[in-house]
């Protein structure tokens, strides 16, 4: 786990498209969500290009496990939710494209 700024954790990463790379974890966000999954890209040289969360839409946790970097320059997360409406684990997907943005509807 690699420490960033504040309580955010970095699990993993990986190259991104056209240089840099993409990093997936968790972010200790506080309520009403306690931790949420955190996407980072950064630069060749190691300098934050931009970060999003990716947090359920209702009370729960979400935790950044996988990440690829995509053809478009972006990122691709995967991960689990504690969202479900049955109180167990959700698979968590996210894309992200150059710029931070989700892209899947």
């Amino acid at each position: 786990v690699l420490p960033l700024a504040g309580h955010n954790r970095a699990i993993t990463g990986a190259p991104a498209s056209g240089g840099g790379a993409c990093l997936v974890g968790f972010s200790v966000a506080g309520e009403p969500v306690a931790r949420a999954a955190l996407v980072v890209k950064i630069d060749d040289s190691g300098k934050r290009l931009w970060s999003r969360n990716v947090a359920p839409s209702v009370k729960g946790e979400s935790f950044g496990y996988g990440v690829i970097g995509t053809t478009d320059g972006g990122c691709a997360i995967t991960g689990h939710s504690t969202e479900g409406s049955a109180g167990g684990l959700d698979v968590l997907f996210a894309k992200l494209d150059s710029r931070g943005h989700s892209s899947v509807p």
